[in-house]
């Protein structure tokens, strides 16, 4: 009986230590969060243009309409965050973004957002073709953005496009992990906004003389 009994003990504190285990809180990855913040220099605009701006609701691809941050880690492969997360949809930081950069240049009279009721002059829309962090290439991290703007002349009887330009951009990463890679497109931003009011102020300023 002895025998029998030092036979089972090791599998009954093996059953015992188990259980143990199971009920133990696993350590997860706490989610991270991050946004996309830019702010135009105070300087102001060589001209400005009495007319009303609205922002129409902004689109990315599909593959950057989520919230986790985008790695390209071969050359055909590419993988999303679940831990790195934006605040909010991509497409909604940089319309803000574009419509407070806007708004301080002083180019329009006024910058609307999307859901205003009021008709504007012109129409803004911009679409996210690219949105990841490039990886693939060792002791390359870079920063990749890409976005395709339309200004659209609303106050004429027939809409038209009177500006479509694609801005892109690859940033090197002064650092690793998130931050620096949302650093990088932060700067990249800063340039695209930059290069869009310079744009947007040529194009209706040929139009107006």
């Amino acid at each position: 009986m002895t025998e029998k009994y030092f036979r089972v003990l090791p599998l009954l504190l093996a059953a015992v230590l188990l259980t143990g285990c199971v009920g133990l809180p696993r350590q997860q990855p706490e989610k991270r969060f991050f946004t996309l913040d830019v702010a135009r220099p105070d300087t102001p605009g060589v001209s400005s243009f009495n007319a009303v701006v609205k922002l129409r609701k902004f689109r990315a691809s599909p593959q950057y309409e989520g919230r986790g941050m985008v790695y390209r880690l071969e050359e055909h492969k590419y993988d999303s965050d679940y831990y790195n997360l934006f605040f909010v949809a991509p497409a909604e930081l940089v319309a803000e973004e574009t419509r407070a950069w806007l708004d301080a240049s002083g180019l329009f009279t006024h910058v609307l957002d999307a859901a205003s009721p009021v008709l504007p002059d012109y129409y803004l829309e911009g679409f996210i073709t690219s949105l990841y962090g490039d990886y693939h290439r060792s002791g390359e991290p870079l920063a990749v953005i890409e976005i395709q703007f339309f200004l659209i002349d609303a106050a004429s009887a027939a809409p038209r496009i009177v500006l479509q330009q694609t801005y892109r951009r690859e940033t090197r990463l002064a650092g690793d992990g998130p931050a620096a890679l949302t650093q990088a497109w932060n700067s990249s931003l800063s340039s695209i906004m930059t290069d869009l009011e310079d744009t947007i102020r040529t194009s209706l300023g040929q139009t107006a003389s």
